[in-house]
C-alpha cells in the first residue's frame, strides 16, 4: 500500500491542494446555509419588510422584487403631480461594479440636455484645456455611434458654470447649464438637501463625487454612488428628486418651455 512517505513530492502537493480545496467549498456551502450566509439573508429580509412599510407609510408604492442588478423600486408622485421613480441598482454583475441609488422624473426627458451638478473638484479637472481636448477627441469617436454620449459631449464643451446657491454650495458642487435662468434651480431648501446627506456607505473616492444630478434626455435623475443605503438615505434622495422636479418645472415656464421637452 502506498504510504504518505512513498508518494512523490508533486503528487503529495496534488493530494493536498485538492483536500484543501474540498475543505473550502464544503466549508463555503455550510457557511452559506447556516452560518454569516443564512445571518445576512435574514437580514436582508428585514431590511427589506421593513423599507416597504416604510415607503407605503409615505404614500409611495414598493416593488421589492429583485431583478438582474435592480434590488428595489420605489416610486410616487412630487406635490406638484409629476410621477417619480428611485431604483436601487447593485451593479453586482459587473467587475468593477460602484453601486447607485437612482431617482428619475423620466417624463421631463428633454431632446438634450439641460442642466447638470456634479462636484466642483471632478467638474474642474474636466474643465482643464488638455483634458477637454482628450474627452472632446474620445466622445467625437465614440459619439459616432453614440447619439447619447454627442449631446452630452456637445452639451459640456458649451455650457457655462452658474453662479447658484451659496458660497458653501458653490465650493463643492457646480450648476452648470447653457441657459442662465437655470442659476433660480439652488434654493435654500435645495442647497440644504446637497449639503446635508445621511450617513451612507460611499462607492466613490470622495463623498461629494458620490453625488449627482442632471435633466437630461432620459429624464431628471440624481444619482447617489452608494451601497445597500439605509430608508433615511433613500427618503433625503426622494425629497431631493422631488424638489428638483418641482423646481424644474415651475423654472420652464417661466423660461418658456413649452411640454414635452423631447422631441
Amino acid at each position: 500500500h502506498a504510504t504518505l512517505e512513498s508518494m512523490p513530492t508533486s503528487l503529495l502537493i496534488v493530494v493536498v491542494f485538492v483536500a484543501l480545496f474540498i475543505g473550502a467549498v464544503c466549508y463555503g456551502r455550510w457557511w452559506e446555509l447556516h452560518g454569516g450566509g443564512k445571518t445576512s439573508r435574514e437580514k436582508e429580509a428585514r431590511r427589506k419588510v421593513a423599507r416597504g412599510a416604510s415607503a407605503r407609510a409615505r404614500g409611495w408604492r414598493y416593488d421589492g422584487t429583485v431583478d438582474g442588478n435592480i434590488g428595489f423600486r420605489i416610486s410616487g408622485e412630487t406635490p406638484g403631480g409629476t410621477t417619480w421613480t428611485i431604483h436601487y441598482d447593485s451593479d453586482h454583475s459587473s467587475s468593477s461594479s460602484t453601486a447607485k441609488l437612482v431617482f428619475n422624473a423620466q417624463t421631463l426627458s428633454s431632446a438634450t440636455y439641460v442642466w447638470t451638478i456634479h462636484d466642483k473638484k471632478t467638474y474642474d479637472i474636466t474643465q482643464k484645456r488638455v483634458v477637454r481636448a482628450i474627452i472632446g477627441g474620445i466622445s467625437k469617436l465614440v459619439g459616432v455611434f453614440s447619439d447619447s454620449l454627442k449631446l452630452k459631449r456637445d452639451f459640456y464643451l458649451k455650457a457655462g458654470v452658474l453662479a447658484a446657491g451659496s458660497r458653501e454650495f458653490r465650493e463643492r458642487y457646480v450648476l452648470a447649464a447653457t441657459d442662465s435662468r437655470w442659476t433660480a434651480l439652488i434654493d435654500t431648501e435645495i442647497e440644504r438637501q446637497f449639503l446635508n446627506w445621511p450617513k451612507f456607505k460611499q462607492t466613490m473616492s470622495l463623498r461629494d463625487n458620490c453625488v449627482c444630478a442632471e435633466l437630461a434626455p432620459q429624464g431628471l435623475r440624481v444619482l447617489l454612488y452608494a451601497d445597500a443605503p439605509e430608508f433615511d438615505v433613500i427618503e433625503h434622495m426622494a425629497k431631493l428628486g422631488q424638489m428638483l422636479t418641482d423646481a424644474t418645472v415651475r423654472i420652464k415656464a417661466g423660461i418658456g418651455i413649452s411640454e414635452p421637452l423631447a422631441d
